[in-house]
Protein backbone atom coordinates (compact mmCIF):
# COMPACT_ATOMS: atom_id res chain seq x y z
CA UNK A 1 0.00 0.00 0.00
CA UNK A 2 3.10 2.50 0.47
CA UNK A 3 4.33 1.70 -2.75
CA UNK A 4 1.29 2.87 -4.34
CA UNK A 5 0.48 6.09 -2.41
CA UNK A 6 4.24 6.76 -2.59
CA UNK A 7 3.46 6.71 -6.44
CA UNK A 8 0.33 8.72 -6.87
CA UNK A 9 2.19 11.65 -4.59
CA UNK A 10 5.41 12.05 -7.27
CA UNK A 11 3.64 13.55 -10.21
CA UNK A 12 1.98 16.29 -7.48
CA UNK A 13 3.81 19.38 -9.29
CA UNK A 14 2.06 18.64 -12.69
CA UNK A 15 -1.31 18.30 -10.98
CA UNK A 16 -1.01 21.77 -9.18
CA UNK A 17 -1.94 24.12 -12.58
CA UNK A 18 -4.89 21.26 -12.80
CA UNK A 19 -6.03 21.66 -9.27
CA UNK A 20 -6.45 25.79 -8.89
CA UNK A 21 -8.39 25.48 -11.94
CA UNK A 22 -11.84 23.43 -10.47
CA UNK A 23 -12.89 21.70 -7.24
CA UNK A 24 -9.84 19.30 -6.96
CA UNK A 25 -6.82 19.74 -4.29
CA UNK A 26 -3.18 19.13 -4.70
CA UNK A 27 -3.44 15.76 -4.85
CA UNK A 28 -6.12 15.16 -7.07
CA UNK A 29 -8.53 15.31 -4.21
CA UNK A 30 -12.87 16.20 -4.10
CA UNK A 31 -12.81 19.55 -2.12
CA UNK A 32 -16.79 18.71 -1.05
CA UNK A 33 -16.16 15.68 0.75
CA UNK A 34 -13.78 17.02 3.68
CA UNK A 35 -12.12 15.24 6.32
CA UNK A 36 -9.49 15.71 8.64
CA UNK A 37 -6.45 16.88 7.17
CA UNK A 38 -3.24 14.92 9.03
CA UNK A 39 -0.60 15.48 6.19
CA UNK A 40 -0.80 11.94 5.10
CA UNK A 41 -2.91 9.89 2.60
CA UNK A 42 -5.38 7.96 4.68
CA UNK A 43 -8.65 6.36 5.29
CA UNK A 44 -11.78 7.67 7.01
CA UNK A 45 -15.10 6.51 7.44
CA UNK A 46 -18.07 8.83 7.14
CA UNK A 47 -21.90 7.29 7.27
CA UNK A 48 -20.56 3.49 7.13
CA UNK A 49 -18.73 4.17 3.77
CA UNK A 50 -14.96 3.82 3.86
CA UNK A 51 -13.23 6.56 1.92
CA UNK A 52 -9.13 7.02 0.72
CA UNK A 53 -8.45 10.71 1.70
CA UNK A 54 -5.33 13.11 0.77
CA UNK A 55 -3.35 14.39 2.86
CA UNK A 56 -5.54 18.05 2.88
CA UNK A 57 -8.32 16.12 3.53
CA UNK A 58 -10.59 15.60 1.06
CA UNK A 59 -11.76 12.32 -0.53
CA UNK A 60 -10.16 10.79 -3.40
CA UNK A 61 -11.13 7.49 -5.33
CA UNK A 62 -8.10 6.04 -6.58
CA UNK A 63 -8.26 3.50 -9.81
CA UNK A 64 -5.59 1.55 -11.61
CA UNK A 65 -5.03 -1.77 -12.34
CA UNK A 66 -4.30 -4.41 -9.58
CA UNK A 67 -3.47 -7.72 -11.32
CA UNK A 68 -2.09 -8.97 -14.86
CA UNK A 69 -2.96 -12.35 -15.27
CA UNK A 70 -2.90 -13.87 -18.83
CA UNK A 71 -4.98 -16.57 -17.96
CA UNK A 72 -7.59 -14.33 -15.89
CA UNK A 73 -9.37 -12.88 -19.14
CA UNK A 74 -10.96 -16.19 -20.63
CA UNK A 75 -13.70 -14.91 -22.74
CA UNK A 76 -16.91 -17.88 -22.18
CA UNK A 77 -18.20 -16.60 -25.99
CA UNK A 78 -15.00 -17.03 -27.64
CA UNK A 79 -14.60 -20.03 -25.57
CA UNK A 80 -10.78 -18.96 -25.04
CA UNK A 81 -8.87 -16.55 -23.31
CA UNK A 82 -7.68 -13.93 -26.47
CA UNK A 83 -4.28 -12.91 -24.54
CA UNK A 84 -3.26 -16.23 -24.76
CA UNK A 85 -3.18 -16.29 -28.57
CA UNK A 86 -0.44 -13.56 -28.69
CA UNK A 87 2.46 -14.59 -30.72
CA UNK A 88 4.91 -16.60 -27.70
CA UNK A 89 2.67 -16.95 -25.13
CA UNK A 90 1.58 -20.27 -25.74
CA UNK A 91 5.44 -21.06 -26.07
CA UNK A 92 5.88 -19.62 -22.70
CA UNK A 93 3.30 -21.11 -21.46
CA UNK A 94 3.77 -24.91 -22.51
CA UNK A 95 7.45 -24.29 -21.23
CA UNK A 96 6.89 -23.50 -17.71
CA UNK A 97 3.27 -25.16 -17.48
CA UNK A 98 1.16 -25.06 -14.13
CA UNK A 99 4.45 -23.53 -12.49
CA UNK A 100 3.05 -20.61 -13.20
Amino acid sequence: MYLVLGCLASPVYLADAHARQNNRDLYGGWKNLRFESTGFFHVSVRDGNWWLVTPQGNAFISKGVNHVSFRADHAPKLGYSPYQRVVGINTVLKILGPKL
